[in-house]
């Protein structure tokens, strides 16, 4: 396996066919070391974090682009760039080896314009980095259209929260109660030799100091916990769940927020609604895991004639499909195949799936919107929008939350180095 070759791989599917970074990986990492394999997924992601300087500076090297036809030496470019940038290994160790893979490409003509590029790149370093600083966008490598409506959303503290987008994010995990108490499962940790940092406000989450494999995680495959980000958590706290009430949680796949719901109150009688069949495959995987139950059906949650009995919800969960901007540091590829017109078409879907579902809602029932979305256009403005049509309709204020800001509906989860990630929360009751 030759790791950059792969990376190279991995990048054009998403760069030129649009994948998703977690679906080229899957489709072009064979079986290898872990070491290797690692290598690898730190290329992929690394290249893709800092993108559009690692373009920026090409376009300054290159003087014109290649041909279409040549992308994957372009793209081999910005691998070479990106190591000698950012990585640990030796300048001369990331040139030689980038351009090696040139003859794996079958392109040997390239391997002089891949030294050149990368020398040139070395010795123009200082004034290539000073070039990029002059732009926002380009210093904390984002597209200039999202680092501009992040900037109206968030004004002086934009360059702070993209920086924030540019950390590696942590692994949290959720600690199963209905498996064992907190302590006991901070113990175990603690015996397999897993440091931790407890959560301040959230009994239940635990963030690892080291990141592993979850096949290290004592009880994992029993049930014991669950990988997820601690302003996911918030869910179930937020809704004042109570013993025996019917609650739909929309939008649910993989099935996070379905169980944490029901690790806080079992005795809930909860529909799991997805679109994606397969996606939905994994939600009954992972209540199987923990020893939970919900009806887990597939259907467009919004059409509501092909899948709902008639019953009203006491309590409804609606994580709307969305920009996903509060997440980019788990998945950069979001700031590669994102566009501004996505934002407009999600708003529209957002809309839809609060007028459809409201009508689900029992009196005096709470609606807890949410997305792992930064944009203003996704969570107050969407929000706002509905409740300026449904007179039925009233905002319950969120409480204080550490690493969050109030808006005027809901409250904005801020993505925390070393923390939770970006999110937004809204709580909506029906009145009487």
């Amino acid at each position: 396996m030759n790791t950059r070759l792969t990376a190279v791989l991995v990048l054009k599917d998403v760069l030129i066919e649009g994948r998703s970074l977690t679906e080229a990986l899957t489709q072009h990492i064979p079986a290898g070391s872990e070491s290797d394999i690692a290598f690898t997924k730190m290329l992929c992601f690394g290249t893709l974090r800092w993108y559009h300087k690692l373009d920026f500076w090409l376009n300054e090297l290159l003087g014109h682009r290649l041909k279409p036809k040549d992308r994957d030496i372009e793209i081999l470019l910005m691998l070479g760039i990106y190591q000698v940038a950012f990585s640990t290994k030796p300048d001369h160790a990331c040139v030689n080896e980038t351009v090696t893979v040139t003859r794996l490409l079958k392109k040997p003509w390239a391997s002089k314009l891949v030294n050149g590029v990368l020398r040139n790149f070395l010795r123009k370093r200082e004034a290539l980095e000073g070039l990029a600083d002059h732009s926002v966008a380009t210093r904390f490598s984002f597209p200039a259209w999202l680092s501009d409506k992040l900037s109206g959303d968030y004004g002086e503290d934009t360059e702070s929260l993209l920086a924030s987008l540019q950390t590696q994010a942590p692994l949290t995990l959720r600690i199963n109660r209905q498996a064992q108490t907190a302590l006991e499962f901070k113990q175990h940790l603690q015996q397999n030799g897993l440091t931790f940092l407890e959560h301040p406000e959230l009994d239940n989450a635990v963030t690892l100091m080291t990141p592993c494999n979850v096949e290290d995680i004592p009880g994992f495959y029993d049930g014991s916990c669950s990988v997820q980000d601690a302003a996911a958590q918030w869910c179930a706290s937020l809704l004042h769940l109570q013993p025996g009430q019917r609650l739909l949680d929309a939008c649910s796949a993989p099935g996070g927020k379905t169980a944490a719901c029901l690790e806080m109150e079992p005795s809930l009688d909860v529909t799991a609604i997805d679109v994606d069949p397969k996606r939905q495959e994994r939600t009954q995987e992972n209540l199987t895991r923990l020893r939970l139950n919900a009806n887990v059906l597939s259907a467009n949650a919004a059409d509501t004639h092909t899948w709902w009995n008639g019953h009203l919800f006491d309590r409804i969960l609606l994580d709307v499909p969305c920009s996903a901007t509060g997440v980019i540091r788990r998945h950069p590829d979001i700031k590669v195949l994102r566009r501004q017109s996505d934002i407009q078409a999600l708003q529209k879907t957002q809309i839809a799936l609060l007028e459809g579902l409201w009508p689900l809602l029992r009196e005096g029932g709470h609606l807890l919107y949410s997305t792992c979305s930064l944009l203003s256009d996704e969570n107050e403005q969407a929000v706002g929008a509905f409740l300026k049509q449904h007179p039925d309709a009233e905002h319950k204020p969120l409480p204080h939350i550490q690493g969050t800001v109030e808006r005027p509906y809901g409250r904005q989860f801020l993505p925390q180095v070393g923390g939770h990630d970006g999110f937004y929360y809204a709580l909506l009751c029906k009145r009487n």
